[in-house]
């Protein structure tokens, strides 16, 4: 471990003070050694007696350290990506200073500098984009050798990202340290600016606890809620009344600003999921062949940490698929058109309470013939039914297990159970995914999933006397609808909402199944629910009304219920079940 830690440690010293340009091949040894030292601290942490061979990685990074000294390191892996120094001053007015003088720019007009600046940068002459770094402290053009020895390290960097690339160029113009008293004293008043942030390290499990208080609590309040309801109703305008209703109203403010604490202090921002990412994809890249850059966007969104921790496994899924699947090889894109540089864009933002997690690649696309294809010669699904599937569930049969577009299995994809976990991972999470794909133009693949888990809000409705709770993010509308509205499809009740036909879902048939079947009134609600683009009509008799509510598992006894995502308990004490819309809805797909 000593030898692999000195040898990394030479090689970004050399990097830190520019003696060498960072390239593909050099971040693949750095990467390759970080790779060994995780490995080794993990067999000294877990007390494990083994043997962990580190010879050739350190072998192979003495040998980029020689290359590094002797100035002989191939760069060509990396000639569009490298940034060059390039000196592009040409015959300005030359300014001259004595041995160890400095002068400052105590007033200068920035416009009048940048117009130079890019006067000059036009007689770059290139043919592919690069980037050019310019190093400077003070202008100068005069200074002895011994001090421009000296000047290697710069303060200040200007990255400028041009469209043509120019050879690399010797610099004539050296520069010159700042006198260290005034570089300490620039960093005593950019540190004394600087705000302290004060944070204290909790144990999640401490935060789980306080969750679960919070939870009890918000049950207490439903309650107190209720029996406020019921001394209003037996002794409306007296003085208990009043002044237990003020109670109630008050306790209800503070534990809602409670349980927003404590949701506030469970969120974790997702870049520590998306920031393992680009280490993945440029594994992948290079196993595959193909050039893709990743770009990440809202890496600051915050999510609960429950599902910070589930969401990384169906996104690596995701990502691999990507790059696989989506991006084309360099040479297949050239034909097409396209930049040789394919692009996966993982992005993240808030959507009331809801995150919408987006995975975009500019690749081929999906083509519903393929996939309409194998899923035939799968014997997922038969020809007659093919053709009665929309675009959208066609896209959805590439989550049925072991489906797979590929020829051929490979270390990155192809086994068809990656996008099967996919669903199945965003499912439980009570999530939903979608899927939007233009041949020739790429994919995008959208994930909504809840803030959080423990609390949501909920429409409680009753059916065949029974009260159900139906989660509010899958309720698109609530109609109210005569008994004539209701007609007959293929033996399939429907109803016709704004030019849609909607099929209605007798819940208590499939969730009890039972042979009771609803009251048909004059007047029935109709609660419309959606998932992805999917919607369907639930009868219900009756509306009782929102309500936050808590989700209780249903206990070891009872495990996992089709269609029924855990319980609740009412203000009354009365135990409710939660419905699974996601589950529902894909019962009857199915």
């Amino acid at each position: 471990m000593q030898a692999l830690t000195h040898r990394l440690e030479d090689i970004l010293n050399k990097l830190r003070k520019g003696e060498v340009l960072l390239n593909s091949s050099i971040m693949d040894g750095i990467l390759n050694g970080y790779d060994s030292l995780g490995e080794l601290l993990t067999i000294v942490e877990n007390d494990r007696n083994e043997d962990y061979d580190t010879d050739n990685i350190i072998a192979n990074l003495e040998t980029i350290l020689s290359q590094m000294e002797s100035g002989n390191f191939s760069d060509q892996e990396d000639d569009n990506n490298q940034i060059v120094e390039e000196e592009i001053i040409e015959n300005n007015e030359e300014l001259e200073v004595e041995d160890n003088e400095e002068f400052e720019f105590d007033d200068f007009d920035e416009a009048e500098i940048e117009k130079a600046f890019l006067e000059n940068s036009k007689k770059i002459n290139s043919s592919n984009k690069s980037n050019l770094r310019i190093t400077t402290d003070n202008v100068v053009t005069e200074v002895p050798q011994k001090e421009a020895n000296q000047s290697k390290n710069s303060n200040e960097e200007i990255e400028l990202d041009l469209s043509k690339k120019s050879k690399k160029v010797e610099s004539k113009q050296p520069v010159v340290k700042k006198d260290q008293s005034e570089s300490k004293k620039t960093i005593e008043n950019i540190q004394a600016k600087a705000t302290v942030e004060q944070t204290i390290r909790v144990d999640v499990e401490r935060l789980d606890e306080l969750l679960n208080l919070v939870s009890e609590l918000v049950l207490g309040r439903n309650r107190l809620a209720q029996l406020n309801l019921d001394v209003s109703a037996a002794y409306e305008g007296t003085e208990i009344s009043r002044n237990l209703g003020d109670t109630a109203r008050q306790i209800d403010l503070l534990t809602t600003e409670l349980q927003l604490a404590v949701m506030k202090t469970r969120m974790i921002k997702i870049g520590k999921v998306f920031n393992r990412f680009p280490r993945l994809v440029r594994d992948l890249s290079k196993e595959t062949g193909k050039e893709i850059d990743l770009v990440i966007n809202g890496e600051k969104t915050e999510l609960d940490k429950t599902l910070i921790e589930e969401i990384n496994d169906p996104l690596v899924h995701l990502i691999r698929n990507s790059v696989d699947h989506g991006i084309e090889s360099p040479s297949e894109r050239k034909k097409a058109g396209k930049n040789p540089t394919g692009t996966i864009t993982l992005s993240a933002e808030h959507e009331g309470n809801h995150i919408i997690i987006s995975i975009i690649d500019d690749g081929k696309g999906i083509n519903p013939e393929v996939i309409v294809g194998k899923a035939i010669s799968k014997g997922i699904i038969t020809k007659e039914k093919a053709e009665e599937l929309s675009k959208q569930e066609i896209y959805n049969l590439i989550f049925a297990p072991g489906f797979s577009t590929a020829e051929k299995v490979t270390n990155v994809s192809g086994r068809g159970v990656g996008m099967d976990v996919v669903k199945t991972n965003v499912t439980r999470l009570r999530g939903i995914i979608e899927i939007d794909s233009e041949v020739g133009k790429g994919t995008k693949i959208n994930i909504k999933l809840p803030l959080t888990l423990a609390i949501i809000q909920g429409l409680l409705v009753k059916v065949v006397g029974e009260t159900i709770v139906l989660p509010l993010s899958s309720v698109i509308e609530v109609v109210k609808v005569s008994k004539s509205d209701i007609y007959y499809v293929n033996k399939t009740e429907c109803i016709k909402i704004r030019d849609r036909i909607l099929p209605l879902i007798n819940v208590d048939n499939l969730l009890y199944h039972t042979d009771t079947y609803q009251k048909q009134t004059e007047k029935q609600f109709i609660v419309v629910i959606g998932l992805a683009e999917k919607r369907y009509g639930i009868k219900v008799d009756d509306l009782v009304g929102q309500k936050e509510i808590v989700i209780k598992s249903l206990g070891k006894y009872l495990g996992n219920i089709d269609g029924i995502a855990g319980s609740t308990i009412m203000g009354d004490g009365t135990v409710v079940m939660i419905a699974d819309i996601a589950e529902i809805i894909n019962k009857l797909i199915n």
